[in-house]
């Protein structure tokens, strides 16, 4: 006979043998239940971590075969502006141009479906032009027409850049962010990407978003 230390009683030593298995069991399952409390979360992020390390090198390399510059066509919508008072089309130029990038074609049209349809086909149809930025027209007034007409055509869109958009533009405006209709994507082989007619907004859509990632589209582009 033996007696259980946890129990007091007297047991066989086959009883007691099963006492000692079960208290061994118990006390490593407490072991491993404690062990992933602590150390659970740690070995989470440390998977979440290689799992970035993997998509940044895989970032890094693809970036590693981008052009280093780009020429770009720009296109204002706007009734009422002109070249001396276009100051987002400007301010799209001289940030492309600072960059390192070049300016192909800069028009300024009215905000009409027909003719921004035919000065996008027109563009996208010379061979030295890798990107149509458009600004203006991506509001909710029925004179904005940049949506509806863009989004037609586009054969492959970009939803990721104007989500990216309209979560800096929330950041810096609040919730007025939900008026602007800013989108991008691919149309044949030419990249268009649009933003707001405010020299604010396209300096947020030019220095966060296009000119850090335009050699990177333009290789994805063109594999």
């Amino acid at each position: 006979m033996a007696t259980c230390r946890s129990t007091g009683k007297s047991h066989t030593l086959a009883v007691s043998l099963v006492y000692v298995f079960k208290g061994s069991r118990y006390r490593k399952s407490r072991f491993f239940a404690q062990y992933s409390r602590v150390f659970g979360p740690i070995f989470r992020l440390s998977q979440k971590k290689l799992k970035i390390d993997s998509m940044s090198d895989t970032v890094s390399k693809h970036r590693e075969n981008a052009p280093e510059s780009a020429s770009f066509a720009v296109l204002t919508l706007s009734d009422t502006r002109t070249i001396e008072t276009d100051i987002g089309g400007a301010t799209i130029i001289d940030l492309a141009v600072a960059a390192g990038h070049r300016i192909f074609d800069r028009q300024i049209i009215p905000d009409d479906a027909v003719l921004l349809t035919d000065q996008i086909m027109r563009l996208i149809k010379e061979p030295n032009v890798d990107a149509v930025l458009v600004t203006g027209g991506t509001g909710i007034s029925h004179r904005d027409q940049t949506y509806e007409t863009i989004s037609a055509l586009l054969t492959r869109p970009l939803p990721g850049y104007g989500e990216l958009f309209r979560h800096l533009s929330f950041q810096e405006i609040g919730p007025a962010a939900m008026l602007s209709r800013t989108l991008g994507g691919i149309i044949e082989k030419t990249l268009l990407l649009t933003m707001p007619g405010s020299p604010a907004a396209v300096r947020l859509a030019m220095e966060k978003l296009i000119l850090p990632e335009i050699g990177h589209l333009l290789a994805e582009i063109r594999r």
